[in-house]
């Protein structure tokens, strides 16, 4: 059975995967008024560059690409690392 600590504990690994593997998905919350307005207009305010080593990088890991445009977590990047987590605790 696990308890709330060992729960909090298994979230911050996971947590601490996620901003490690897909740092994109935090960018939006250093957005800046100029960039907040791309996003509002339906743009991505990251390099055409910048997007395509990302997703190049997501899809090898088997996650769906991102446009830039988006401004919350994706809950397939949560999954893979909350996967990898597991399976690393149970070897």
């Amino acid at each position: 059975m696990h308890t709330q600590k060992d729960n909090t504990q298994l979230l911050r690994k996971i947590d601490a995967l996620h901003q490690e593997l897909f740092p994109e998905e935090y960018d939006f919350m250093m957005d800046s008024g100029v960039d907040l307005k791309i996003r509002r207009q339906g743009g991505s305010p990251m390099s055409d560059d910048y997007l395509k080593r990302v997703n190049y990088r997501r899809v090898r890991l088997g996650v769906p690409e991102i446009s830039g445009v988006e401004v919350t977590l994706s809950a397939h990047s949560w999954d893979f690392c909350m996967e990898a987590v597991l399976a690393q605790q149970s070897e």
